[in-house]
């Protein structure tokens, strides 16, 4: 039997509810740039000579089609690498879009147009005019350097100023620049984008530098960021408002390279009073040398379902510095982002009545584009996990035809509404195939060479709540937390294939993870378990009860027997209790007991198979591994052909 230890956050009690708040009216180049006059086209094959508004005759350089563009029109970039001799590569000084991505005839959008400073100029500086600027990467800028401290430096990638300025970034990506990724003095709305790795000395965030101005933030990640102040995010003085939502910010770093006496803010530092907005996000897993590393001092209002350390914690906030996620990396979609591991606080952790914006628009999909909520609820900060593609009953793989065995994975499973226990454990994370043998006789399903305490059912039947059990297996021996199951089988039959984790719904670090799944027609002498054993009569101190064999495969030498019981604090042998009856001692109420059951092999080479134990209990408590949740059932095509029942 697998270790049957949880895991848990602390869900921080607080603040009923939170005070009303005004919104801002972000000022937007979106209208000008969508009701755009005319199209510009940018490629690096192309000529600064070209009109450039042919996609056959595109400018080489972005600033050349800005040249030749007005206000309000829209310039398209193909997928490639910008340059410059001059400082900044790009100067915007023009209302309008800078639309990059784009393929070599600007038909779809396959990638990100790169705007390089090669480590000896600024990448993009907007210039007292409202931008929209997506898909690009801005990457090695270097920004203004006024000297050593008190002197400010500004943002090596993107630098937003001057009257009338604003920018909105949108699937971009701001990384690896120096003196900061991004620094505004206007509105700056940055949505579905990455700034990670960027570094900055005083006067600039490593990340985000909001000047005077608000800024909102959707879906984004902030990552990997250094600076004296604000590693991720630098609010100075005073920003109108700050709104963060369905953000992770993680991973960044104050410390004191430049000023002796900095190193605050490792997440975000407010120069001023600043407001900060805050709701389905994940701010934890910075680093600072003072206060708090990840939000200190600055006045925040938490709109629930947040991932932090530093504020006041709503009753719906997750009070932790370890969010659980993967390293920055490609997973999908046109900018890097932060994974959650399996048994991250953020699955499912977000608002139950969907995750939005700070104007209730509803984020449905999250920074990569997938759709979001994907399981129960929408998960806290940038990223959403997906559930396998045979999460679900209906979306069964089929094995016919495949080649045994499959590998596939359990991570970020569900378990339905009417699912049954597989194995006699609640399990929760559940991945479904199916199978039509070509034989009749007795066939085998097994999970040798995955990574976690598996658990095994095989059914038949139409639908996940109406399935009768072939067959279930825990631990396919006594040495092995992987599990065999074997049951008589039909050819023309179509079996259920329930792969599940010894109580993952609690404990998913040890209840998810790859699956190998072997399958095929069993004609070994060794045991193999069919059906797990029965447990007889009644539950009460001082009565006997009786464990059955269970029912195996191939021929079984001899059985032995192990009672096990449990309570809330986990589960053990019991000494001495190694035959199949056992008589409940006294102070045994409210404990659940089990029964483990072993067949010999007549094999010496060969380990005792071990089959699943059943139940019986004094008082009813939960097995070690939670109940499982209700699965949202989404709808999916039958992935399996013909199910049992329906014509071939």
């Amino acid at each position: 039997m697998g270790d049957r230890l949880g895991t848990s956050w602390h869900r921080y009690g607080g603040l009923a509810g939170v005070a009303a708040v005004c919104l801002i009216a972000f000022a937007s180049a979106a209208g000008l740039a969508r009701a755009a006059a005319a199209t510009w086209y940018v490629a690096p094959w192309g000529s600064d000579g070209n009109s450039c508004s042919d996609p056959a005759q595109p400018c080489a350089t972005i600033n050349s089609a800005i040249g030749k563009a007005s206000a309000g029109d829209t310039i398209e970039v193909a997928v490639g690498i910008y340059t410059s001799s001059g400082d900044p590569v790009v100067l915007v000084n023009k209302s309008l879009t800078l639309a990059g991505g784009w393929d070599s005839t600007f038909s779809s959008r396959t990638g990100l147009s790169i705007v390089d400073g090669q480590s000896g100029r600024l990448g993009v500086h907007v210039s007292g005019v409202a931008v929209r600027i997506e898909r690009f990467l801005v990457e090695n800028g270097i920004g203004l350097d006024g000297g050593p401290p008190p002197s400010y430096s500004y943002a090596g990638g993107i630098l937003v100023d001057g009257v009338g300025a604003s920018l909105e970034l949108n699937s971009s990506s701001v990384k690896n620049n120096h003196w900061g990724g991004v620094w505004s003095s206007g509105p700056l709305t940055v949505t579905n984008s990455t700034i990670a790795g960027n570094t900055a000395k005083n006067g600039s965030g490593g990340g985000l530098t909001i000047h005077a101005a608000p800024l909102a933030v959707r879906n984004s990640t902030i990552s990997g960021n250094t600076a004296d102040y604000g590693g991720g995010i630098l609010i100075t003085p005073i920003a109108t408002t700050v709104q963060l939502s369905n953000v992770t910010i993680v991973g960044n770093v104050a410390t004191n390279t430049y000023s002796p006496a900095a190193g605050y803010g490792g997440g975000i530092w407010s120069g001023g009073n600043s407001p900060l907005h805050i709701r389905n996000s994940i701010i934890a897993g910075n680093t600072a040398l003072h206060l708090d590393p990840n939000v200190p001092i600055s006045p925040v209002v938490s709109e629930g379902f947040n991932i932090e350390t530093g504020f006041e914690p709503t009753a719906d906030d997750i009070y932790t510095n370890d969010p659980r996620l993967d390293a920055l990396a490609d997973n999908g979609g046109p900018t890097e982002t932060r994974a959650l591991l399996k048994d991250s606080p953020a699955l499912d952790g977000g608002n139950p009545d969907g995750c939005s914006d700070e104007n209730g628009v509803p984020l449905d999909t999250d920074q990569r584009g997938v759709e979001r909520p994907l399981r129960f609820a929408c998960d806290i900060g940038a990223f959403e996990a997906e559930p396998p593609a045979n999460d679900d009953f209906t979306d069964a793989i089929s094995l016919d035809g495949l080649t045994s065995p499959q590998v596939g994975s359990s991570e970020f499973g569900t378990k339905e509404d009417g699912e049954p226990d597989h194995a006699a454990d609640s399990g929760g994370a559940s991945i479904w195939y199916c199978w039509e043998p070509s034989f009749t006789g007795t066939g085998y399903v097994s999970t040798e060479g995955s990574s976690f305490d598996t658990l095994a059912g095989v059914y038949t039947g139409l639908s996940v709540s109406s399935l009768t059990t072939r067959a279930g297996n825990d631990d396919a021996t006594l040495a092995t937390l992987t599990s065999k199951a074997c049951f008589p089988v039909a050819a023309g039959t179509t079996y259920m294939i329930a792969i599940d984790g010894l109580g993952a719904a609690v404990d998913p670090a040890n209840g998810e993870g790859s699956v190998t799944l072997a399958w095929g027609q069993y004609t070994s002498n060794d045991p193999c378990a069919i059906l797990p054993p029965t447990i007889s009569g009644t539950p009460q101190v001082g009565r006997t009860l009786a464990a059955s064999s269970g029912t195996w495969a191939g021929l079984p030498s001899g059985f032995g027997y192990q009672w096990i019981e449990c309570d809330e604090f986990g589960c053990g042998d019991v000494e001495g209790a190694i035959t199949a009856s056992y008589t409940l001692p006294p102070g045994a109420e409210g404990t659940q007991f089990y029964v483990r059951t072993s067949a010999a092999s007549s094999s010496t080479a060969t380990p005792s198979a071990a089959a699943t134990a059943s139940t019986a209990t004094t008082n009813p408590l939960p097995r070690p591994g939670g109940e499982g949740e209700a699965s949202s059932g989404r709808a999916a095509a039958d992935r399996c052909g013909a199910l049992p029942g329906r014509p071939h």
